[in-house]
């Protein structure tokens, strides 16, 4: 079997695969790559009994799809959590993308490739994993799960996939 690509992967990201239904599949084909604090804060959730809680025990469940890294912080990004700051050094130091849905931190890196985890959609439908309307379906269950509405994320990724159709 091939060697699995990998990619850096935030709290955020992840809770969105999980709320798409797509960890397992992305995670069969990815090495997701993330720090122990990204850890830490799947169990700050996991320990609340809503649907947030429910999917980052799902996550910590599926951890065999997880590859937990420590990282030295050697670049800061200013007015950011230090959970973000490692992922982001993780990123760089293993020159890797790195996948979150922080629309704030993805305007504040420079140095280091970003997507948001419904990259993965378009991913799925060009390798005929998914069909176009599979993964729209997948879209809307992400938008309100995660409770994006009508945002960015959800805005620019249906406009995408709608041009597959």
């Amino acid at each position: 079997m091939p060697k699995k690509r990998e990619v850096v992967a935030d709290t955020s990201a992840l809770l969105s695969l999980q709320s798409g239904d797509l960890l397992r599949q992305i995670g069969e084909r990815y090495t997701l790559l993330v720090t122990e604090s990204v850890v830490e804060e799947l169990q700050d959730f996991a320990r609340h009994d809503d649907e947030l809680g429910d999917m980052a025990r799902e996550i910590l469940r599926k951890g065999e799809f997880l590859d937990v890294r420590t990282v030295r912080t050697t670049e800061e990004i200013p007015e950011v959590e230090s959970t973000d700051n490692e992922v982001y050094n993780l990123a760089l130091e293993e020159e890797l993308m790195l996948m979150t849905d922080d629309v704030k931190l993805c305007r504040k890196i420079e140095k280091v490739e970003t997507a948001f985890s419904t990259y993965f959609l378009g991913f799925l439908v060009e390798s005929d994993e998914l069909t176009t309307e599979e993964a729209l379906e997948k879209l809307r269950s992400m938008r309100d799960r995660r409770n994006w509405k009508e945002n960015m994320i959800y805005l620019t990724t249906r406009k995408e996939l709608e041009k597959l159709l």
